[in-house]
Formats: C-alpha cells, structure tokens, sequence
C-alpha cells in the first residue's frame, strides 16, 4: 500500500513540474510579446491615430533610438528631435525641439506635440504602438513602418 501511495505521489510531483515549467515558459513568452524596450528600440512608427483624429494631410512620424535616448520625426509638418526614457510600460519625452517651417495647417503638429508631451505610458504589441496619458488613455496609435519605407 504504502509503496503505490509512494508512485503517486511521484507521479502528482512529477506532474505539478511540467505544470510550473509550461507556466514560466508561457509567461516569459508573453513578456517578450509586449512591452520591451527591445520591441521599441530603433523603430519607426507612422501616427494613425492622434487625439482621435485619423485624417492627416501629412502623417506625423515617430523614431525611438533608446541608444541614443532619443525621439524624432515628422510631425507633420516640421521634424522634430527631443529626449525620451522608458522604464517599463512608462515614458518620458522631453526637451522637443522642431524647424519652424510654414505649414498651411498647423492643427495637426500642435495637437501632435500637446500628445508628446502628456504620453505618460506605452504599449507595444506587434506592429502596434500606443501612447497613452497618466489616466492610461490612448492618445497616439501608430503602426510600425519597415525601414525603406
């Protein structure tokens, strides 16, 4: 008796192992899914959505190099360059500067650097990038441009 009761027991550890080494293996597969620094270093991002608005006469862009600790792009109508940190799901961009190009329609670049400047949070999932504010609201939604584009 005691001996089969010794086979079970072995057989439920052995079992509660496999379950522990699936759980960690799934968790650090979701981990790399989203949210690293390294599924937004050196990437390029094309807005899609800002503030809600989805219609742009030029789309602004975004450039993370965590390297370098910085930002650029287009924001439409000028480029811009300034300062970014990230600390897991947060982000901090600062000191923007930009050209000062005349613009026919300014609304957009003034609406893209009001986000800049409130993104508090990020998300990275896939192709996707999301910027939102302290209240976790998504306020920039870009999707992933391959370099060469």
């Amino acid at each position: 008796m005691i001996r089969i009761l010794n086979m079970s027991l072995k057989y439920k550890f052995i079992l509660l192992c496999f379950c522990v080494v699936l759980s960690c293996a799934q968790d650090k597969k979701e981990s790399q899914d989203s949210n690293t620094t390294e599924s937004i270093e050196n990437t390029s991002w094309l807005v899609v959505n800002l503030k809600g608005e989805t219609e742009f006469s030029r789309q602004p862009t975004i450039r993370i190099d965590l390297s370098g600790k910085g930002i650029s792009g287009s924001s439409g109508c000028n480029r811009y360059f300034g300062d970014v940190t990230i600390n897991k799901n947060q982000v901090k961009i600062s000191n923007v500067g930009s050209t000062k190009m005349m613009c026919n329609n300014i609304n957009t670049e003034q609406l893209f650097f009001e986000a800049l400047n409130e993104a508090t949070f990020f998300k990275a999932e896939g192709n996707t990038l999301k910027l939102m504010s302290k209240d976790k609201k998504v306020i920039i939604e870009c999707s992933h441009l391959k370099e060469g584009n």
